[in-house]
């Protein structure tokens, strides 16, 4: 029987940002992955992307260089 998938968030980048107000940000990409072992070799399946804030909270993803604290609708924007 095979083992069941671990699933690991993958870090893919890092962004300085700054929000509404003009305080710096740092906006952290990731990607979930999914890890499946069988007779000793790991398959590692790519998943959905994501964006937090530095402190943990989801973003949503506006545009390539905007995002959005869905909680409080306050605009993130990228600076480098």
């Amino acid at each position: 029987m095979d083992p069941l998938p671990r699933t690991i968030r993958e870090e893919v980048g890092r962004y300085r940002c700054v929000g509404d107000d003009e305080s710096p940000l740092v906006v952290i990409e990731y990607r979930l992955v999914e890890c499946h072992e069988r007779a000793g070799m790991v398959r590692r399946r790519l998943g959905p992307r994501e964006v937090r804030l530095q402190f943990g909270d989801a973003l949503r993803i506006v545009d390539g260089r905007t995002f959005e604290v869905p909680a409080t609708g306050e605009l993130i924007r990228r600076i480098d």
